[in-house]
């Protein structure tokens, strides 16, 4: 799994973590098209770990909600994904996973260890500026957050 960038989003008070690839595409207007390539970034490995904890760390105090953006963070392997999630626990702020797949679709093991995912690919013709679920402004009507899965 490698790791594009992470920012501080103050619109929502949360921590991003954009990860590369997504072999399904285009979505025609995606927001993240950089992002398709799976070799842009950095390998999420040991050293890259312990950098990314201590920018967590650096603004706790700010932070409400973790966020997994892509590229399309389920097409890597499980064992990863579920890696990263355990790691990013260890903060105490609500996991959230966004993802062009159905509820359904979504490993149970990874469901288990998150707090929201955002489903649904990207429709341009669905696009709307009107939902709106747990704060988080939805590009495409078909689209849909979920807790307590």
């Amino acid at each position: 799994m490698r790791l594009v960038s992470t920012q501080f989003s103050l619109e929502t008070e949360s921590f991003e973590l954009y990860i590369a690839g997504c072999r399904e595409h285009p979505c025609i207007g995606c927001y993240s098209p950089e992002l398709w390539d799976e070799n842009v970034g950095e390998e999420l490995n040991e050293e890259k770990y312990k950098k990314l904890g201590k920018s967590i760390l650096s603004k706790l105090d700010i932070i409400k909600n973790i966020f997994i953006l892509g590229g399309e963070p389920l097409e890597k392997p499980k064992e990863e994904v579920i890696k990263l999630l355990t790691f990013l626990k260890q903060f105490k702020k609500p996991l959230w996973l966004f993802t062009r797949f159905k509820l359904k679709e979504v490993d149970k093991e990874i469901l288990n260890e998150l707090d929201y995912v955002k489903t649904g690919r990207y429709i341009k013709r669905k696009k709307t500026n009107k939902k709106i679920r747990f704060g988080i402004k939805l590009a495409s009507s078909n689209q849909n957050i979920y807790k307590n899965f």
